[in-house]
This record gives C-alpha cells, sequence and structure tokens, in this order.
C-alpha cells in the first residue's frame, strides 16, 4: 500500500495550500505514516492513497478532483463529531475550531457535523464518502490540514505575533473564529487521531492494515506510552555580583543546583539545565546575572553532566547566524563537547531567519513555542514533537520543537493577574495536561526555574518552595500511567530523528521495515491499526523482533496493536501478514 502526498506547484506564505500540506506533512509525521511526495501530475500504479491537503481529499485507488475551494467571506463555523468513520478521542459535545470555513461537500455518505456558531444554518457535513468498485473519495469538508498548519506554525512568523497579530496576518476570518479560544484544547492531536481513523478505514478497504511507527520506544521490557521531560531556565544564579568569582557560594540565596540534584535523584529523574551562554566581547540585547564560564557555576555544569544530566543553552540571541552560533560554540568550548544539544529561548525574540540559524548551529530541539502563556494551555495544539516551518522557505527546518510545557509560575498562577496558588492548587491546575498526555499518548515538560527552591515572587498563598508541586505532578502521571518514560530533551531530540528514519510498507502479505537512517533502531514499535474488532494478523518472524504484538487499547474506530523490532542502520526487516485483512464494505 502506498500512500502519497501531493504537493502544491505553488506555494507561498499566505497561502491556504501552504498551510494545509505542512500541516499534512507534520501530521504523517507525528502519526509515523511512510509517504512519498510528488506533484499532482504522474501516473500511479494501485493500490495506493492519496492524500491531497490543498483539496481536502483522501483518495484510494483514484486521483483528487476538482479545484481548492475559495473561502467564503461569511459564517463561521465548528465543527463537533458524531460517529465519525475516524473515531475522535474528542468527547461528542466538545467542538474544534476550522481555519476558514467549510468547503462544499461532496456526494457520498455524510459523517459528522459543522455547525455554524450562531446557529443560523443547519449543520453541514464534517466529511462524504464516496465509494464505486475498489475506488474510495474521502472528501473533508472541514479544513482539517490547513487548521493543524496554523497552529504549528504560528511562532514560525518573525518577533512574537501574539495569537491576534498572527492570525490576522494569515486571514481575518480565521482571527474571529479563534478569539479567546486559542491553546484550550489538544486540536491537533484531535486531528491527527481523525487522519489515521481515515487511513485505517481506506487500507481496510484495500486489504491492509495501516502500519505506522509508534512515538515512543520500545524500554525497560515495555512499549512506551507517555513521556515527560523536565527542565530548568537558569534565568539568575547570584543573589549579588560580587559572588560571581567565588567557587564557594554557601552565602548565596539563589544558588540550587546541588540542592537540584539530590531533590531529582530522590524522584529518580534526570532533567536538562538551560545555562546563559553569552560570548565575551559580543553585545546582545539582555546582560545576564551570570555566564557559565563563572567558577561556580561551571562546576555544577560539569557536576551536571558527570551524573546524567543536560546541560544546554538559555539562547539571548536571534538576529543574526553568526551570534546564534557564537553562543553555541562558547557552551561547547567552555564545557569541551562535540556536539551542540538543543535550547530555549528566554524570551521569545524571533525572525524569519532565527529557527534557521539555530538548526545552522547544530542544535538538535527548541523548546520555546510555549511562551507568552499566563494560563496552561497548548498554544501550538499539541503534545508531540513536529519540524517547525521556516516562513522564509517554506520547508520545515531541521530542527524539532517541544512545545508542551508545564512551567511553575503558570501552574502557581504569578503570571499576568494571578493571585497565586498553594501547592495542591498548584498540582489541581497543571494535571489535565497530564490526562490530555496520557490520552493523546503525548508529552509534557515540566519547566521549574532553578531558583524556585526559594519564592520566585510574593504573592499571598503561593508557597515559599515551589518544587513540590512538580514532584506531586510527575507522580500523578506515573501513577495514571505506568508505561511513561523520562528522556533528556536531547535524547527525545535524536529518538524522533531515528524515528523518522524508519519506513513502513504493508503489502502483498508482509510487512517490510526499513532503516534508511545513519543509527540503529533497537528500540523501535510499529503499531498496527485495525477496525474493531479484528485481530493482529502479523507473525514475528527471526530473531529482531525482540517481543510479540501488544495489545494497546482502542482509539475511536481502531484497535491498535504494538510489535517491537530491531532494525539497523540501512538494513531491512520483515513481518509475515498470517491473513489479508477483510475488505470492510
Amino acid at each position: 500500500m502506498r500512500l502519497i502526498l501531493r504537493k502544491p506547484i505553488h506555494l507561498s506564505c499566505d497561502s491556504a495550500a501552504t498551510w494545509a500540506w505542512y500541516g499534512a506533512t507534520q501530521a504523517l509525521g507525528m502519526l509515523g505514516v511512510t509517504y512519498d511526495e510528488r506533484a499532482p501530475e504522474g501516473g500511479l500504479e494501485q493500490p495506493y492513497i492519496i492524500i491531497d491537503p490543498a483539496r481536502g481529499q483522501l483518495c484510494l485507488n483514484c486521483e483528487p478532483d476538482g479545484e481548492p475551494a475559495d473561502l467564503p467571506t461569511a459564517d463561521i463555523a465548528r465543527v463537533t463529531h458524531e460517529a465519525c468513520l475516524a473515531g475522535p478521542t474528542v468527547e461528542e459535545a466538545q467542538v474544534l475550531p476550522l481555519m476558514g470555513l467549510p468547503r462544499a461537500a461532496g456526494a457520498g455518505v455524510a459523517v459528522g457535523e459543522i455547525r455554524r456558531l450562531d446557529g443560523a444554518a443547519p449543520p453541514a457535513p464534517f466529511l462524504t464518502v464516496a465509494q464505486e468498485g475498489d475506488a474510495s473519495r474521502i472528501h473533508l469538508a472541514g479544513r482539517v490540514f490547513e487548521t493543524i498548519g496554523l497552529y504549528l506554525s504560528r511562532f514560525s512568523w518573525a518577533g512574537d505575533p501574539g495569537w491576534q497579530r498572527f492570525v490576522r496576518e494569515v486571514d481575518d476570518l480565521w482571527d474571529l473564529q479563534l478569539r479567546e479560544r486559542w491553546g484550550g484544547q489538544a486540536v491537533v492531536d484531535d486531528y491527527v487521531q481523525i487522519t489515521a481513523g481515515l487511513l485505517c478505514q481506506l487500507c481496510a478497504e484495500a486489504g491492509e492494515p495501516l502500519v505506522t511507527v509508534w512515538p515512543h520506544p520500545f524500554r525497560d521490557g515495555q512499549v512506551k506510552r507517555q513521556g515527560f521531560l523536565v527542565s530548568h531556565d537558569v534565568d539568575q544564579l547570584f543573589a549579588d555580583q560580587a559572588l560571581r568569582t567565588q567557587l564557594d557560594q554557601s552565602a548565596n540565596p539563589r544558588f540550587f543546583p546541588p540542592r537540584w540534584r539530590q531533590f531529582e535523584s530522590d524522584l529518580n529523574i534526570r532533567s536538562a539545565f538551560y545555562l546563559f551562554c553569552a560570548k565575551p566581547g559580543e553585545k546582545y540585547w539582555l546582560e545576564p546575572n551570570y555566564s557559565i564560564a563563572d567558577p561556580a557555576v561551571l562546576r555544577e555544569a560539569q557536576a551536571f553532566l558527570e551524573g546524567g544530566w543536560e546541560v544546554s543553552l538559555h539562547q539571548i540571541s536571534h538576529e543574526t547566524a553568526a551570534e546564534v552560533r557564537g553562543e553555541v560554540e562558547f557552551l561547547l568550548e567552555i564545557l569541551g563537547l562535540d556536539r551542540p544539544t538543543g535550547t530555549r529561548s528566554h524570551h521569545l525574540k524571533h525572525t524569519f531567519d532565527t529557527l534557521a540559524h539555530k538548526a545552522a548551529a547544530g542544535l538538535r530541539y527548541d523548546s520555546t513555542w510555549y511562551a507568552e502563556q499566563a494560563t496552561s494551555g497548548l498554544l501550538c495544539g499539541t503534545l508531540l514533537p513536529f519540524r517547525p516551518l521556516d516562513c522564509r522557505t517554506l520547508e520545515p527546518v531541521g530542527l524539532w520543537e517541544f512545545p508542551f510545557v508545564i512551567e511553575d509560575g503558570i501552574v502557581f498562577g504569578v503570571y499576568g493577574e494571578g493571585t497565586g496558588r498553594d501547592v495542591a492548587g498548584a498540582i489541581a491546575n497543571g494535571k489535565p495536561l497530564l490526562d490530555l498526555a496520557v490520552a493523546h499518548d503525548g508529552f509534557v515538560c515540566f519547566n521549574w526555574h532553578q531558583r524556585t527552591f526559594s519564592q520566585m515572587s510574593s504573592y499571598p498563598g503561593v508557597a515559599d518552595c515551589w518544587p513540590p508541586a512538580m514532584a506531586g505532578l510527575i507522580r500523578a502521571l506515573r501513577d495514571q500511567s505506568p508505561a511513561t518514560w523520562n528522556p533528556l530533551p536531547v535524547e527525545l531530540a535524536d529518538w524522533c530523528s531515528r524515528r523518522e528514519g524508519v519506513r513502513v510498507t504493508a503489502a502483498e502479505g508482509k510487512v517490510t521495515v526499513h532503516n534508511t537512517g545513519n543509527c540503529d533502531c533497537d528500540d523501535v514499535v510499529l503499531c498496527l491499526h485495525l477496525p474493531r474488532g479484528q485481530g493482529c494478523p502479523l507473525e514475528a518472524i527471526g530473531r529482531d523482533v525482540p517481543a510479540g504484538a501488544e495489545f494497546l487499547g482502542h482509539q475511536g474506530s481502531r484497535c491498535l496493536y504494538a510489535v517491537p523490532l530491531v532494525v539497523c542502520a540501512g538494513q531491512t526487516a520483515e513481518l509475515i501478514i498470517q491473513g489479508r485483512a477483510p475488505s470492510v464494505g
């Protein structure tokens, strides 16, 4: 079964087709689907599935038809789901935003609903399904791929656009639809699950399972289901600048690295510390409180590395490739490292080229795009890593974005006009995001500032010591899902890159897995998506399978099976399909 993503010939930064194409690439990447990309021209051999995001069509053994519909200038719609083929993870009472208005629905069986906000018009179908022989066409009336693309590209725009200016620059209509709603729901992840359900349906019609690469590895004898990162923005270290030259920091009330090591060792976790690395002699918009080269700071950074923690860049540069590279090179020089890890910007200052500068400097990930939140939410709509968009080249950037952050000041309610919470209130505030991570098999990243063993700010009712709230949230996540792993951010970036290099096809009674990357994958997990009630059709052959198929449960209309696999760099592994999946009428 070949999966083909049709790329529009003409892309531009203000084109709806651009958002749709970018959104489709990232949705399929999050899902772990192997696909080929091609322009509209050229013949195909059956069987195949074509996704044409600009037209909003998924086609089995037939070509998409029609032209991309122009956005109307009136009506504002939200979408609800009732017995949708995709089996979405959202509850029926919830609604998902559509970027732009629905396309005209094609002929066929109508599924789901799109409703006008003002209720002035009857509901329209969310999608329609037309079938003729072995050819099927699913026509998405909802602008699903554009929605995904817009959410994930928000911070690709220059400066800090704020959600209001960003969506207005793209389309005034989208601004109206998202007013006061952005960030309140895992919209991208919901649409990824809808896409998975539709692809599963089409594959079943062709007599093949949908096979993807699971977003988590096989570790400690189990298929991991969720992941959490722990990080610390080190904004301040010295209560008095006179202390910067001293190795002994016992008199410094803001210096807590040794205490963090003990605290996290007791929790059995590892974390990343983001340190300022301003290159000497360079001028920046901010003069940091410390430098990684200060004797006491360097000693603690080395102790973190020796103990298995990560030390990465708390970035202040953004304008030129040279200044970004300067910070990265200074970090490597001081610590004696060969390769950069990742970054979190101190403030979200950037240009159209900042992402490219970060990637060119060798940084493997960024974890900045939760920035400017005053309440817990998902400004990028996802709990999964993705490749951010370079709005100058209109191509995904060569680093990973981790935007799924739970931050101390947010859960304690001290940002914006917050009045503060105690530890129990902070845990209660952050827990809904943990629930979303479990529901979507996603990730969360805890960001507790280094100085939070003493109160960050003075608010009535707020605890003097904030780390207990982080510990409580981590325990709650582990209690809810034992199959949870705790990678360092750089380890997650490397895992995502190795996973991205694994390509999977299912055809003619077997599943073929090819590792196109340069690193062995001894922990990759295949996921079989089958219609509910259908047993796993795979027979694991050979020594490359460390365990048999594991039932992961149901997601909407699908049942999921996991198969751990070992595939060395450049090698291919095969699994046998015991019986072709029955055709679904």
